[in-house]
């Protein structure tokens, strides 16, 4: 399939899961000042449902927030949360303790840990998530987990408009990237953050890794961003 045709069929999945993310995984709230947005990671479940992935596995837990917006979308179905940190933290092994269906919480190197995860499970796909490393590093992470055809895309975080010229971007990845803040679907789902966003637009954001300010506006996603890049086997 091409992208445009997969980005078409991505927009009706997004219409058929959005009143069952809104009722399973929103009312929830973590008060945290760092965090994915609501809508960057109903993003990212739309494309787990499209691509049938029966395994999430993100890197950079952080404060847990998208982890936990995970699990409460997918408890009680067969797809595994898996969240990787290099810093554990108590208040994070505190979140994961009581939730219904555990999120496997794993300290260490997600360069590591990740591809050894996809490796042992050959059988499922997989869809992965990069909040950490950052910049380079997140790129060079996503390459080693294409080394596997069971990882249908990867989303990396903190990728937004802003930095949509980034030269960290391997040119590899052009013409298989669909990204959370285009009008098409920030415009439409942007509601999930409407408190978010309003914070992040009163004086501007500055992006702390590049030194860029700019207004903030609803339909640029804050930012932040969601950016995926999908693996060269689902296009032709």
């Amino acid at each position: 399939m091409t992208l445009s045709e997969i980005q078409k069929d991505l927009e009706n999945t997004y219409r058929n899961v959005e009143d069952e993310f809104v009722n399973k995984a929103l009312p929830f709230d973590l008060n945290v000042k760092w965090a994915a947005l609501r809508m960057e990671v109903f993003f990212i479940c739309g494309l787990c449902e499209y691509f049938g992935c029966e395994k999430i596995i993100e890197s950079g837990t952080g404060f847990g927030f998208s982890a936990l917006m995970f699990e409460k979308y997918y408890r009680g179905t067969m797809v595994d949360v898996v969240t990787i940190d290099n810093q554990p933290r108590k208040p994070k092994t505190e979140i994961f303790k009581d939730v219904v269906d555990p999120v496997e919480y794993l300290i260490g190197d997600g360069n590591v840990i990740m591809p050894e995860i996809i490796s042992s499970n050959a059988d499922k796909n997989i869809g992965i998530f990069i909040d950490g490393p950052k910049g380079k590093g997140a790129y060079a992470l996503a390459k080693k987990c294409f080394e596997y055809d069971n990882v249908p895309f990867v989303v990396i975080h903190d990728e937004g408009p802003v930095l949509s010229d980034n030269p960290n971007k391997p040119k590899e990845f052009d013409g298989r990237m669909i990204c959370s803040w285009e009008p098409w679907f920030a415009q439409r789902f942007n509601y999930m953050d409407i408190q978010a966003l309003d914070r992040f637009n009163e004086k501007g954001f500055r992006h702390r890794r590049w030194g860029l300010k700019h207004n903030l506006e609803f339909t640029n996603n804050c930012g932040q961003g969601a950016l995926c890049i999908l693996n060269h086997n689902v296009m032709t």
